[in-house]
């Protein structure tokens, strides 16, 4: 874990045998990923369909990536919206995002404040 970049990024929590994507944005992505990890191991994660396959398939069945850094806290919202959109993380067939629209409460009480 301690290889994951502390630098804001878009990641992406991949299922490794479908392919299917949980997008999002995280001002320290290192923090966040543990953050998933401890909600979906409780069975809490907000994504109920990434809560279920959590379940069903297991941890070792998942892995993190970044897949894009971004220089501007202010960008990352939008560049979360690009992703969601290129990998379709909304869609059932390609993701387990709950919502085609990026944003994260907390994220953009930081952007703003």
């Amino acid at each position: 874990m301690s290889s994951i970049s502390q630098t804001p990024s878009i990641y992406q929590i991949r299922h490794i045998a479908s392919g299917k994507v949980y997008v999002g944005s995280a001002i320290n992505p290192r923090d966040r990923w543990k953050n998933h990890r401890v909600l979906l191991r409780n069975g809490k994660h907000h994504s109920i369909h990434l809560q279920r396959a959590w379940n069903k398939y297991n941890e070792v069945a998942f892995i993190f990536e970044i897949i894009e850094p971004v220089l501007f806290i202010e960008d990352l919202i939008a560049r979360e919206q690009y992703w969601i959109d290129t990998l379709k993380a909304s869609t059932q067939k390609h993701g387990y995002n709950i919502t085609p629209t990026a944003g994260s409460p907390i994220l953009l009480g930081k952007v703003k404040g």
